[in-house]
């Protein structure tokens, strides 16, 4: 899908790792472009959560960028040592999960964000 609505990753412990957002180490900023409805991500964390799946906190978010309103935004906790901890009582253990290969992207464009959440 061709848009100029990207989606971000926040690692808020990446250079300091005492760093957190309220408890969060890392958070993904996804731009819903794919559902037109903006919510079969959010039901479906909702969902998986009642059935007793350990599963991200997630949030609606209005962003904005450079000061352009980019609109509305699911922010997913990211599953990191935070989500170990909130879900396992320990940080300590083994998180396996895949990088994924660089697409291009924006180079040293410098993005300001400013997050509003709903």
């Amino acid at each position: 899908m061709n848009s100029e609505r990207y989606s971000f990753k926040i690692e808020f412990d990446q250079y300091d790792k005492n760093k957190s957002y309220y408890g969060l180490d890392k958070q993904c900023l996804n731009n819903i472009i794919q559902d037109n409805t903006y919510m079969k991500d959010y039901l479906t964390y909702q969902m998986m959560n009642k059935f007793g799946v350990d599963t991200p906190l997630c949030s609606y978010v209005y962003i904005s960028v450079n000061g352009e309103d980019w609109g509305l935004y699911l922010a997913v906790e990211g599953v990191e040592e935070a989500f170990l901890k909130r879900n396992y009582g320990s940080d300590y253990g083994e998180l396996y999960k895949p990088d994924s290969m660089s697409f291009g992207g924006a180079g040293a464009t410098v993005w300001i964000l400013k997050l509003r959440i709903l």
